[in-house]
């Protein structure tokens, strides 16, 4: 009788967190996803950042000043060899950016960008720092954007190459809400079966778990 009566248990609990889970992504769905992004250039500076965008596009498609929609937010950090914080900013906020210049193009289904042109220079800061594959060394546009991704310090008439990046890798940022909610499921439901009657055992042995030029 015990056994039936924890096993029933187990099972309504279940089903209480299964239905809690899919009652609270109805109310909170997800409606964004977030991507970090870095890159290392030959000369030893470096950058990372975020952006994130509305879930939908195979590509996610954004340039110029004014809203950029799917795109949501996207910052910028650049540091110097040693490292330290050169300087941060964020040129997209709120699905708007703040840079004429500004594109991003990025392949949601390989996860790669092929197109980046961005700087911290909401900052305010005297220098500011932009990343672009759309210009070369000299800071000259280029008729198509290019392979490396070339990094400059700029003051107004004035820049400054740092070095360049073969790539920008990415990963995707996983939702909190969600992996908390299924992570706590995964302890309760857990949690119950090792004090159930008859359930599973403790194992003895435990595995391996800006440029600006005129466009």
């Amino acid at each position: 009788m015990s056994h039936r009566l924890a096993k029933s248990a187990v099972n309504v609990l279940k089903q209480a967190v299964l239905s809690a889970s899919l009652a609270l992504s109805v109310v909170c769905p997800a409606q964004a996803l977030t991507f970090n992004y870095s890159f290392l250039t030959d000369t030893g500076y470096s950058g990372n950042g975020q952006f994130r965008y509305a879930v939908s596009p195979a590509t996610v498609s954004a340039a110029g000043a004014g809203p950029v929609a799917p795109l949501q937010f996207l910052s910028l950090a650049v540091f110097s060899p040693v490292p330290s914080l050169l300087d941060s900013g964020a040129p997209v906020v709120g699905g708007v950016s703040s840079d004429p210049y500004f594109r991003l193009e990025f392949d949601a289904l390989t996860e790669t960008i092929g197109v980046l042109d961005a700087n911290t220079g909401s900052s305010g800061h005297d220098p500011y720092y932009f990343i672009s594959n759309r210009v070369d060394t000299s800071g000259g546009l280029l008729p198509a954007p290019g392979s490396n991704f070339h990094l400059f310090a700029f003051s107004p008439g004035t820049y400054t190459y740092l070095g360049s990046a073969s790539s920008i890798p990415t990963s995707e940022v996983p939702e909190p809400f969600s992996m908390g909610l299924w992570a706590l499921a995964a302890v309760l439901v857990g949690g119950v079966a090792r004090t159930r009657p008859g359930g599973p055992r403790p194992s003895s042995t435990c595995g391996r778990a800006r440029r600006r030029c005129a466009k």
